[in-house]
């Protein structure tokens, strides 16, 4: 699934033939790679994470987000407390002891958690995998913009090639001087 698509690109330009339509489904994939990659996120694929955290503290930011509790592929969310590392089954902490907030990724304790080192493990899915709709509206608008200033940029010169790969192929490289600052803004609230 990606951030956006062709289609939407269409409507943003206001373009109704296909005449550009392979450019198009070219330039989404880096532009997607340069989004998840500054946030630092996966966001439309569906991964499975483990962290470790330390104590001291009642709640926890995960870096991975949205939480996914309902997957086919991945247990829900597990947390473990272990002061050994170890993090057996015993260790497993129920789930009425803290709150989840699914959409941002913090964890919420009922209590604070001792300082020890590592002792929190945290084991979950994350991403809006085929949920299209899910996807932040802001996310969507920055992944159609930078593909549509790309595919202007072509219309009058470079189309953003940055380097030839195999012969008659083209890599499309997306970088911080494709981004707007209203771009950057939006993107910078989806970093961890």
């Amino acid at each position: 699934m990606a951030l956006c698509e062709v289609g939407d690109v269409k409507v943003f330009l206001r373009i109704s033939d296909e005449d550009k339509d392979d450019l198009i489904e070219t330039l989404i994939p880096p532009a997607q790679a340069f989004i998840e990659t500054f946030c630092g996120q996966n966001f439309t694929g569906i991964s499975e994470v483990i962290e470790y955290f330390h104590g001291g503290t009642d709640r926890f930011i995960l870096k991975q987000y949205p939480i996914i509790m309902d997957n086919e592929y991945y247990d829900p969310l597990s947390v473990y407390l272990d002061t050994n590392r170890e993090f057996g089954d015993e260790t497993l902490v129920d789930s009425s002891d803290y709150f989840l907030d699914t959409d941002c990724g913090i964890i919420y304790f009922d209590y604070e958690l001792g300082k020890t080192y590592g002792s929190l493990k945290v084991v979950y899915a994350a991403g809006y995998g085929e949920n299209v709709e899910a996807i932040p509206v802001a996310l969507k608008q920055v992944c159609i913009e930078m593909v549509a200033r790309k595919l202007k940029i072509g219309t009058t010169g470079d189309v953003g090639l940055i380097s030839k790969g195999t012969p008659g192929g083209i890599s499309i490289v997306f970088s911080q001087a494709d981004l707007l600052p209203e771009h950057k803004l939006i993107l910078e609230s989806f970093k961890r």
